[in-house]
């Protein structure tokens, strides 16, 4: 499978921790989305107090220029210590990670099913998301009446949601 990512443009920014204790991310995962975008060096540098905490030379008060070299530079040594992942694998990995974070705190953003259409689109349009993100069309063995509501057509999609989150949990507990 060819991954067409290049840069996250909309997704939200996912703290360290929450992803850490979402699944287990080695440093070639937690590269991927450093190189990708998907969060910037201060939280990069927040992956290196909860991973290893003891690790002085990645605590910064602020992380400038030179915060961002370092933190780069014990990337690439924590990476080079590890056996080449997945990039399907890791893909798969945070937009578990990224759905998870947006469905469990719903409440903060103004129409989460929209979040899920950018992320859709910034993951390259993976099929198996498709089943939820609004502006696509029901299966044909799935049609839906004129009658029901806007709210139960809502409803619909945060329910292949949660059973798509339900899912990945068990599929990434099983590995």
């Amino acid at each position: 499978m060819q991954i067409e990512i290049t840069n996250f443009q909309f997704v939200p920014r996912i703290p360290a921790e929450y992803s850490v204790n979402k699944l287990e991310l080695n440093w070639r995962e937690i590269a991927w989305a450093y190189y990708h975008k998907l969060f910037d060096a201060q939280t990069l540098a927040d992956f290196f107090n909860v991973k290893l905490p003891d690790l002085q030379e990645a605590k910064f008060q602020k992380v400038d220029q030179h915060a961002v070299w370092v933190i780069e530079e014990l990337l690439r040594k924590q990476v080079d210590n590890e056996s080449e992942v997945s990039e399907e694998r890791t893909m798969k990995k945070w937009l578990y990670i990224v759905l998870s974070f947006i469905f469990e705190n719903k409440e903060d953003f103004s129409d989460p099913l929209q979040e899920v259409e950018k992320v859709y689109a910034d993951f390259g349009y993976p099929e198996e998301i498709k089943s939820f993100v609004k502006y696509m069309p029901p299966p044909e063995k799935q049609t839906i009446s004129s009658t029901h509501s806007k709210q139960e057509a809502k409803e619909r999609l945060f329910s292949k949601w949660q059973s798509y989150l339900d899912e990945q949990r068990r599929i990434f507990s099983e590995l």
